[in-house]
């Protein structure tokens, strides 16, 4: 039997508590984005994002293939290169592009 010190144990606990609240996002509000990165052309997702950082703060994701960074919503408007954008169904509107919201696996088959 490993015995460990209670000031060990308070330690792992804690830092057990740290890692829950720090990049987790709750079952509520919570998003799912998936989307091909244009750097490498990979297929990424699904990448899981609270909805209240999607409508008011920055969001930020990185591909897993590359480790490209991808500006998903500024709201705080730290990014100038999105142009008055919010988040990337304006950016991608104004491009001219389709944003598929909600789950049709007929279409993500194809």
């Amino acid at each position: 039997m490993l015995l460990v010190s209670p000031v060990i144990r308070c330690l792992r606990v804690s830092r057990i508590i740290h890692r829950a609240f720090l990049g987790s996002v709750s079952s509520q509000g919570r998003l799912s984005l998936t989307y091909t990165c244009r750097v490498c052309g990979t297929r990424q997702g699904p990448k899981f994002l609270s909805e209240k950082a999607y409508k008011e703060g920055v969001v930020i994701v990185t591909c897993d293939s590359c480790k490209n960074y991808h500006l998903i919503a500024d709201n705080l408007g730290w990014f100038p290169q999105s142009k008055g954008s919010r988040n990337i169904e304006e950016i991608l509107k104004e491009k001219g592009e389709e944003v598929k919201k909600g789950i049709d696996l007929v279409d993500i088959a194809k």
